[in-house]
């Protein structure tokens, strides 16, 4: 990216760069873009609580996979677009633990899939410049105390019933 007297003038392609044919009257800035696909970890510690199946404290481990889309936005327009998506993403993490049961956030559940929603929903690739590529729970933490409190109510931490029979 690069600007001159502050104002934006040219994203500039991959690669080497002559940068001769811009005026030495003018005061030229260059911003390096990382373009790659990049992973955001965002980690929480006695933060969230969950409802369902028993009240629980959890720690959560949520990866965001990203990359940059609009280079001009990250360098120019936000002043910190990790950060924000990092907010954001903590943001999408508690709403999750509002609605979902401690299951939706083991492996198959649909607790991701929320994240990622909720933080399309906040339209990050226009207003951060950056393109969600995918969000995974890491890790949950509190399982252990999750089972100890449902086997002290009588609840199993997955539910089997069984098949009716007709008599």
């Amino acid at each position: 990216m690069v600007t001159l007297d502050g104002a934006y003038e040219e994203t500039l392609r991959p690669g080497g760069a002559s940068l001769g044919k811009y005026t030495l009257l003018k005061r030229c800035e260059i911003y390096w873009v990382d373009m790659r696909d990049r992973e955001l970890t965002v980690e929480t510690s006695q933060e969230l609580r969950i409802m369902d199946p028993v009240p629980l404290e959890i720690d959560l481990t949520v990866s965001v996979k990203y990359r940059v889309s609009e280079p001009r936005v990250v360098s120019l327009e936000v002043k910190n677009p990790i950060t924000t998506l990092y907010d954001y993403t903590i943001e999408a993490m508690r709403q999750a633990c509002s609605v979902f049961k401690f299951q939706d956030f083991l492996v198959g559940g649909s607790a991701g899939n929320s994240i990622y929603q909720h933080l399309k929903d906040r339209n990050v690739e226009n207003y951060l410049g950056i393109e969600l590529l995918d969000v995974l729970v890491s890790s949950i933490s509190g399982a252990d105390r999750a089972v100890s409190l449902m086997q002290n109510q009588g609840l199993s931490l997955i539910h089997i019933s069984e098949p009716t029979r007709p008599y």
